[in-house]
């Protein structure tokens, strides 16, 4: 092989390996939390009377000291990572008390038909992956038959029995 060759393939190699790069590390786009910030229905699935309890309870348990539960669908998360688009989200919205990184993520996302529950490294002994994915499982039945307003309030409620500070005892 000549040395154009040579260099031509090692340019061409370069380029390639730099794009791969430039891919693996974009940006995922975060949205901006709502004004209701433990409730973020983007993907318009979850009924107005649903919204309001998660928000009222998500606000009595956090004035009680509790682990901010924030709740967020989208239509879809553009082919990003759903693990690194709930890790990011978390961290630019600020879930949780940054000392004791307690904030819990429960993110659906419509397209993909993805859910999953990110948990802060403060309350993984608590709400490990076993749990987080059995949660998951019991709302798997009314997400999938459409009812969305009901998985999620199911994945909520499950994962508040579990929760320190007694979710259930917040008052709204």
């Amino acid at each position: 092989m000549s040395r154009g060759k040579i260099r031509f393939a090692a340019l061409i190699s370069a380029i390639f390996v730099l794009f791969i790069n430039i891919c693996a590390f974009a940006k995922v786009d975060i949205p901006n939390h709502t004004d209701r910030f433990f409730i973020n229905d983007y993907a318009n699935v979850i009924d107005s009377e649903t919204e309001d309890y998660i928000f009222e309870k998500g606000k009595a348990y956090n004035a009680n000291g509790g682990p901010q539960v924030v709740v967020l669908t989208m239509e879809s998360i553009d082919g990003n990572d759903l693990e690194d688009f709930s890790i990011e989200t978390a961290r630019k919205w600020g879930i949780g008390d940054k000392d004791a990184d307690n904030g819990v993520l429960i993110l659906l996302v419509m397209d993909s038909r993805d859910i999953r529950i990110e948990v802060g490294y403060g309350l993984e002994g608590v709400l490990n992956d076993g749990k987080c994915g059995r949660f998951i499982r019991n709302a798997t039945d009314s997400l999938s038959a459409g009812d969305y307003s009901e998985g999620m309030l199911a994945s909520l409620l499950a994962l508040a029995d579990v929760m320190p500070t007694g979710y259930h005892a917040a008052r709204v």
